[in-house]
């Protein structure tokens, strides 16, 4: 396994299990942070720019097809980050206010806490065993 996939794969982990250990800490405020950052342009365009920078950064550093589960799943990662930076980029504000409310953060959270630890532990895991 090459050792861009390891260090990738170690540094998604660990970031997504501490976003998921603040998504179970701060629920609630979490919860009204991402209404408020969706209600302001300038947040959504920062966001948006992030995702589509950070998911290009891992798209043409590591385009890998092969090799295993993990080498894909980063890939697949790096263009999810790309799509989600394109969607709030390119969606209107009352598209984004529906998506956010259908997503039903408050009484959904741990549920989104549990998917993102989940998937953290696997690529801070896969990235360690390696």
């Amino acid at each position: 396994m090459s050792p861009l996939t390891l260090f990738i794969a170690k540094l998604l982990g660990a970031v997504l299990i501490t976003m998921a250990a603040v998504l179970v800490a701060r629920g609630p405020a979490i919860a009204q942070l991402a209404r408020r950052m969706i209600s302001d342009p300038g947040t959504v365009m920062l966001a948006g720019s992030l995702r589509i920078g950070l998911g290009l950064s891992i798209v043409i550093g590591h385009d890998i097809w092969t090799g295993g589960a993990l080498p894909v799943a980063v890939t697949l990662f790096g263009w999810a980050l790309y799509f989600s930076g394109l969607l709030l980029l390119l969606a209107s504000p009352e598209r984004l206010i529906a998506m956010v409310d259908g997503m039903k953060l408050e009484r959904n959270l741990p549920a989104y806490a549990l998917g993102v630890g989940l998937v953290g532990l696997y690529f801070l895991g896969a990235g360690l065993v390696g």
